[in-house]
């Protein structure tokens, strides 16, 4: 699911916290089917992804101007208008690769079949040992969540595959 979609139903239906605050995906997508047009579901999708590119930007939305704002749960919140101080936050990483580079060559290797943690490992890592399972079944752990795989069984003998 496109970022700007997540952000938009997140902001329009439930009061969000600060600018970062997104609900998980697999609550949007049972709600975002409900919202899908019966026929130009491409041409909504496309209005959903400018909206958020747009308007309903991350960092400055621009409430006043937005479309939907006298339905919008979040518009003109202070939570979203306010600056962040923070930090900017790092992100994690294995050997200095992105775990987000990590979890693009997992769905590329579980592209023809499903494969057990330590065959994943071995194809997406470089040097990968038995000490990094740990590390990858808690990755696997969380695109599970995500809903972007599943994982049948457990320990070595499990197996995972591409979420259908």
């Amino acid at each position: 699911m496109d970022v700007n979609v997540r952000r938009i139903y997140s902001r329009l239906l439930w009061k969000v916290r600060s600018a970062a605050d997104l609900k998980p995906e697999t609550a949007i997508w049972e709600i975002a089917k409900s919202y899908l047009p019966n026929r130009k579901a491409a041409d909504w999708n496309q209005a959903l992804m400018d909206l958020g590119a747009r308007i309903c930007t991350a960092r400055n939305p621009k409430c006043d101007v937005c479309p939907v704002n006298a339905q919008c749960a979040s518009a003109f919140s202070k939570a979203l208008l306010k600056k962040s101080t923070s930090e900017k936050r790092t992100e994690p990483s294995f050997r200095g690769i992105p775990r987000r580079i990590y979890r693009g060559r997992i769905l590329k290797a579980l592209h023809n079949k499903p494969l057990t943690s330590l065959q994943i490992g071995s194809r997406v890592v470089d040097h990968f040992q038995q000490d990094d399972l740990k590390w990858m079944n808690g990755i696997l752990e969380k695109m599970e969540v995500d809903a972007l795989i599943t994982i049948h069984g457990a320990g070595p003998r499990q197996k995972v595959s591409i979420a259908q």
